[in-house]
């Protein structure tokens, strides 16, 4: 018996997306400004990220000079074939290609979130020195998204110190509490604008030590929302993208 695929098109979803019908017609846009196909309510993005265009039979996604840049399966790309069970990823946003009937898409992307979460999770912990104390590793192979993302998805409680040199007598500590950030210290700085200032470091060691209590709970923002403002801060000492 022959499949039906008349119902069948291309779609791509997301947590944090609105779902979009991709056409073979015109060009799919897709960028922070709100007259996108796609907006992206997140800072990373420019306001004109990517266009995505049928071209000789395939979708193809193409990088509009953007500062971040777009990864297609973990890959960075300026222009790629695009195709069902692919992940887009912009900033911190995470977009699904989709190829099938519209009333599936929960199931499929339900599916897509805990294989992709796997995934990066598997490779984040391969660059990890495991202890009895909990982990550390260095700044140039992962970053602070990274980390604080996994302490976050295993719901961990601990501290977090970082030292940007081996004689580095500054401290730099985030505290967990079931993996939300509860509390931080960057010199004599403390709460919000500490993680903050951590959150942004590029470059040093760290070090993840489990069951340390935090000493106090300064911070009461959600851990993405530290992770994006920290972005946000970051991207006005640059150039923005028109």
């Amino acid at each position: 018996m022959a499949i039906d695929h008349s119902d069948n098109n291309f779609f791509l979803v997301g947590d944090r997306i609105k779902k979009t019908t991709l056409s073979k017609k015109r060009p799919t846009t897709i960028g922070r400004e709100h007259y996108n196909d796609v907006v992206l309510e997140d800072l990373m993005a420019s306001r004109q990220h990517a266009v995505i265009t049928w071209e000789k039979f395939k979708f193809v996604i193409k990088d509009l000079k953007s500062q971040n840049g777009i990864y297609v399966n973990d890959e960075k790309i300026e222009t790629a074939h695009i195709s069902h069970q692919d992940v887009i990823k912009i900033g911190i946003t995470d977009i699904f290609v989709y190829y099938g009937k519209e009333g599936e898409i929960d199931t499929f992307l339900l599916k897509e979130k805990s294989r992709i979460a796997s995934s990066r999770t598997i490779k984040v912990k391969q660059q990890l020195d495991f202890s009895d104390r909990g982990f550390s590793g260095d700044l140039t192979s992962l970053t602070m998204d990274d980390i604080v993302q996994v302490i976050n998805q295993a719901q961990k409680t601990g501290m977090l110190l970082i030292k940007t040199s081996p004689d580095d007598r500054v401290a730099k500590k985030i505290y967990f509490a079931s993996g939300d950030i509860v509390h931080a210290l960057c010199g004599t700085e403390t709460n919000t604008k500490a993680v903050i200032k951590i959150l942004q470091l590029q470059s040093g060691t760290f070090e993840y030590v489990e069951h340390v209590s935090p000493p106090a709970k300064t911070i009461s923002k959600s851990t993405m929302w530290l992770l994006m403002e920290a972005h946000r801060i970051t991207d006005e000492n640059k150039e923005p993208h028109e």
